[in-house]
């Protein structure tokens, strides 16, 4: 037992690495709890996974934190930037379905349609705000321009952040049953699935070796 549990053996580097994923997957919900901060938790999130994905072995709660401090004001900037087709988003729903449009083809269509875009978008964002010192308006810039690049990498990590969405609205029952997964750690396991993508397609664009 005393083997298994060395820091130098397998067994331990496996359960190092999962309380790891649990722990900042708890961190990321508590700080998004607010949700006008989930925007600066989301980008504290993906400095984190990047340093996994470099084999920093970051510490999980102080640089958490440190990254979540660094990020806050451009993250509160952007939350406030995409506050308003969030909002016309809502709006358009509650319309729809007051309205009785729910049930037309036309009217689902166009609300996947947007919120695939802002999925996309956001999917972008909050890595680049996370991994380049960059100005506000180069960061959103990037995030339309980016996905166009690499569309199947852009359509890869925005599925993986829209799959619980889509299966609470799609399939509620199946989503209900397996929802302890993402509050245990399947949004950071996304995140470092996504960073993982994210940075192929970013060495790729800017002929950097160490993302």
């Amino acid at each position: 037992m005393g083997k298994w549990l060395s820091p130098d053996s397998k067994v331990y580097q496996i359960l190092s690495t999962a309380a790891g994923f649990i722990a900042l997957n708890i961190l990321w919900l508590l700080c998004s709890a607010p949700l006008l901060t989930a925007g600066v938790s989301t980008a504290a999130l993906y400095t984190i996974t990047r340093k996994m994905a470099r084999h920093e072995y970051p510490s999980i709660l102080p640089d958490f934190f440190k990254a979540f401090k660094e990020n806050f004001k451009k993250g509160m900037l952007a939350s406030l930037v995409l506050l308003l087709p969030l909002l016309l988003l809502l709006l358009y729903l509650f319309l729809g379905l007051s309205g009785g449009l729910a049930d037309q083809p036309l009217m689902r269509g166009l609300c996947w349609v947007a919120a695939a875009v802002i999925g996309v978008f956001n999917s972008y964002l909050w890595p680049l705000l996370a991994w380049y010192e960059n100005s506000l308006d180069n960061s959103l810039r990037n995030a339309v321009l980016l996905p166009l690049s690499n569309p199947f990498i852009a359509l890869a990590v925005t599925a993986l952040n829209l799959l619980p969405v889509y299966l609470l609205l799609r399939h509620t029952y199946m989503f209900l049953r397996i929802s302890f997964l993402w509050l245990v750690a399947g949004f950071a396991l996304t995140a470092f699935i996504n960073t993982q993508l994210l940075r192929l397609q970013f060495r790729h664009v800017t002929g950097e070796d160490d993302l």
